[in-house]
């Protein structure tokens, strides 16, 4: 038993206090992780995967290296954010707070096992957390997205030669109509896609070039898998397809076409990192 616990804990203090602190924030992913679940929200929850997949990686390879000792104040302040963060989280679980769960829960964890003397060593991990709640803060009719995402659906069952009408927001099919609203306007996917650009640039940075361009990219690739999700809709639209209309309008059916986002993108990402020019070393003369 006690060789076990060597090998799971280390033999040295330092390793001990390296594991435990990513138990507790592995603990926090897995709470954030079912009460995404138990509202619902699968399309959140497979960011919520990526965020914290990419965080709990870069402090990996800081903090095994050194773990800084912190002093009484801060871990009373983490103790606190933490406190308040899991009791807001179970009393009243809001779309903004599971937005900024990742963000306040790892602010808390770093006061508790790192301190806050030495928070400026992390900007690349507190901006990929900024960068996955802001979409929460966005409301949906910012900026009317509604009017062209229905023109680029009617646009793609032109394409394909499927009958369709289009007036104002609203899509007109031989088997009914759908409307565009607000909340259906793809911002929210743009937005989050746009965080996972930021999140994959901390992790895995590349070329100046690359840099402009793969946000970019993200926010197209938002628009344009929304897109067709709408098209789908309107095809499938009641009362022909009711059934069928249901699961992909509900957040089960949304959470594919993200996925779908999220593999296209990393296969894209994969693609220009590769192009990326690699420094050359200097040879001594």
């Amino acid at each position: 038993m006690h060789q076990l616990s060597k090998y799971v804990w280390g033999e040295h203090q330092e390793e001990r206090n390296f594991r435990l602190s990513f138990c507790c924030l592995f603990l926090l992913a897995l709470i954030h992780f079912a009460i995404d679940l138990r509202l619902g929200k699968q399309s959140h929850f497979m960011m919520s995967a990526v965020v914290w997949t990419a965080v709990g990686l870069l402090l990996w390879d800081k903090l095994r290296a050194c773990l800084h000792r912190p002093d009484n104040i801060s871990s009373f302040v983490g103790y606190g954010m933490i406190a308040a963060l899991l009791t807001t989280s179970m009393v009243h679980p809001s779309s903004k707070l599971m937005g900024f769960f990742p963000l306040l829960g790892c602010l808390g964890w770093f006061l508790i096992f790192e301190g806050a003397a030495s928070y400026r060593l992390f900007w690349r991990e507190l901006a990929a957390l900024v960068a996955f709640g802001i979409p929460k803060l966005l409301p949906d009719s910012i900026f009317g997205l509604q009017v062209a995402t229905a023109k680029l659906s009617a646009y793609l069952l032109w394409r394909l030669d499927y009958p369709i009408a289009l007036q104002a927001t609203t899509l007109h099919v031989p088997n009914g109509s759908v409307e565009v609203v607000p909340t259906c306007s793809g911002l929210t996917l743009m937005a989050h896609m746009f965080s996972v650009a930021v999140i994959f640039l901390c992790v895995f940075p590349v070329g100046r070039v690359q840099a402009i361009l793969l946000p970019l990219i993200a926010i197209a690739l938002g628009f344009l898998t929304n897109g067709v999700r709408i098209a789908l809709l309107a095809v499938l639209s009641p009362p022909a397809s009711a059934a069928a209309f249901q699961y992909w309008h509900s957040s089960s059916g949304a959470s594919m076409f993200v996925l779908a986002s999220l593999i296209l993108y990393m296969l894209v990402y994969g693609c220009l990192s590769r192009t990326t020019p690699q420094r050359r070393s200097k040879n001594p003369v």
